[in-house]
């Protein structure tokens, strides 16, 4: 299997690959649950719209952990080969994430970071 995401100029190799992902998220959000907002098909491929929420408690990337919710979405496309995925496209909102859990994410009512706000 081959997964194409963002930042990586060739795709990684392999279903250890999407474990690892896994492992990494649950790690840093333990309560993160991962809901299914559309889906649809079109010959081989499958595309989902998700959406993921949970409770910053452990590092992800360069972040330690906030305590703080977090809520974001992802696009994600399947090509399969019978009843196997073959190819996998994501392109979570990973901004938006990143803002979340920042050091002073972004107040409701500018939608700047506290620290730029004043």
């Amino acid at each position: 299997m081959e997964h194409y995401v963002p930042g990586c100029p060739d795709p990684l190799q392999g279903r250890a690959i999407w474990h690892q992902g896994t492992k990494m998220m649950k790690d840093a959000f333990p309560d993160l649950k991962i809901s299914v907002q559309d889906m649809f098909g079109v010959g081989d491929k499958v595309t989902v719209l998700v959406r993921f929420e949970g409770t910053h408690q452990g590092p992800f990337q360069q972040f330690e952990a906030t305590g703080r919710q977090v809520g974001y979405r992802s696009v994600e496309v399947c090509r399969f080969e019978g009843d196997q995925i073959a190819e996998e496209w994501v392109a979570p909102d990973l901004l938006s994430l990143m803002q979340q859990i920042s050091a002073a994410p972004p107040t409701a009512d500018t939608g700047r970071s506290e620290r730029t706000a004043s």
